[in-house]
């Protein structure tokens, strides 16, 4: 099979279009690929024990509490994900009721699922539950974000310690790194020469975004605990939202780009995104939509178009039907029990997953940027992930605002995040193209 598909890779590198049986050959193995690497990336994950039995040892417990609000979902058992689920329905109704999260009833009735919890919990030992107080939302919540975020969620992510923070290991090995090193005949021998990391200085500086809510003066624990899955899940499908459009139409210039973006304080201003940095000679012109014409913008790519499996191209619906209508398209149904589907994946073209995202303008003109005069074209973005990184710094903080001269109170939600190229996109480095004057 691995002699059939560097034939494969040479056809495409040569331009050749192939045939249906010889895409699904190629689709089953990059499934086929992308199993074996998610099946690695599992045995790697650490494995962690908290103990939930009721055996006494409330000190441990505490420290377990603490340690699993701050972890990832996918390494909590279902006990410590109910923990972290009440973590952020405690933070949430506190920071609305502006009481201690002790003082509500649901911290009672939580704490009598478990007596180990119950006395984990216990606020009348200070050395004990005392110390442990929901104040900020757990990784659990933070992370789902990424989740419904189907631009973000392509990118490497990092917690950022400050802010801004120079990431120490950005341009990462390659093959130029290595030398060739003989038998040491000495006592003396001749060093390999040293590799200098060429964007080991990449700074990623948060910006702050920030909303506003409005509740009534009347809510109180009762009514406020009904509606907390609902604001929890509109909470995490509005910060994935945000980071996506601007992930895709940011500019940071005086003048945006689109000449509808015009208040400094439009959230598309935050940061540059995937339009604007676009070099010139990965853009290319597809008003006639064909699987030849994807291809050159894959061929304009260089090294940066050649492997498949870091390669997303991201449209909205009219560029997303336009793939899909490409017989050249493996769809996800055909895929298999097997493959590793990305968020929102609706399909692969070449084993590069489509992405839809409702933030690819659908109302642009000719030179692909929005003027309110010609508003009849929309684009694809084709992206090398590993080009680019998210920082997050401070998770996500909710303060809370009585305006008791309109009976009403906000919830103010603001978060910190940073989108920055690891190597500046240019005519040498094609980490993106785009597909234009599509209709």
């Amino acid at each position: 099979m691995e002699k059939e598909i560097k034939e494969l890779l040479e056809k495409l590198q040569s331009l050749e279009t192939l045939t249906k049986e010889e895409n699904d050959l190629l689709a089953t193995y990059i499934a086929k690929q992308d199993a074996e690497v998610e099946k690695a990336a599992e045995e790697k994950r650490p494995v962690r024990k908290v103990d939930f039995s009721d055996d006494g040892k409330v000190k441990s417990m505490v420290r377990s509490i603490r340690e699993i609000v701050k972890l990832p979902s996918h390494l909590l058992k279902d006990e410590e994900r109910e923990l972290a689920d009440f973590n952020d329905d405690v933070v949430l109704l506190s920071t609305l009721l502006k009481a201690d999260p002790r003082s509500l009833r649901s911290w009672n009735q939580f704490a009598e699922s478990s007596s180990a919890l119950k006395r984990a919990m216990d606020a009348a030992t200070a050395t004990e539950g005392a110390e442990w107080v929901p104040t900020v939302l757990s990784s659990q919540l933070i992370e789902k974000y990424r989740m419904t975020a189907k631009v973000a969620g392509l990118f490497q992510e990092v917690t950022m310690p400050n802010n801004p923070y120079k990431y120490p290991y950005s341009a990462g090995l390659s093959a130029s790194d290595f030398y060739y090193v003989g038998e040491a005949t000495s006592d003396s021998p001749t060093a390999s020469p040293p590799t200098t990391m060429a964007t080991s200085d990449l700074t990623l500086t948060a910006k702050k975004l920030k909303a506003r809510t409005y509740f009534s003066e009347e809510f109180t624990e009762s009514s406020i605990v009904p509606v907390l899955p609902a604001l929890k899940n509109d909470l995490i499908i509005a910060k994935g939202e945000v980071v996506d459009d601007i992930i895709l139409n940011g500019d940071t210039t005086a003048t945006h780009m689109d000449s509808d973006v015009t208040d400094s304080k439009d959230r598309r201003k935050a940061w540059n995104g995937l339009r604007d940095l676009c070099p010139s000679g990965t853009i290319k012109d597809l008003s006639t939509f064909s699987y030849a014409n994807h291809r050159t913008i894959i061929v304009a790519m260089g090294k940066y178009g050649l492997n498949a499996q870091e390669l997303a191209i991201i449209s909205g619906p009219t560029g997303i039907n336009k793939y899909r209508s490409l017989t050249e398209v493996t769809t996800v149904d055909k895929y298999g029990p097997n493959a590793f589907i990305l968020t929102g994946e609706l399909g692969k073209l070449d084993g590069i997953p489509l992405i839809p995202s409702e933030y690819i303008r659908q109302n642009l003109n000719a030179t692909y940027v929005y003027d309110g005069v010609t508003t009849t074209y929309t684009q694809a973005l084709y992206v090398n992930k590993r080009g680019f990184m998210l920082g997050n710094w401070l998770g996500v903080k909710l303060t809370f605002k009585e305006e008791g001269e309109v009976d009403q109170n906000q919830l103010i939600i603001r978060f910190y995040k940073s989108f920055t190229p690891r190597w500046t996109p240019s005519s040498t480095v094609t980490t993106i193209g785009m597909a234009h004057k599509m209709s």
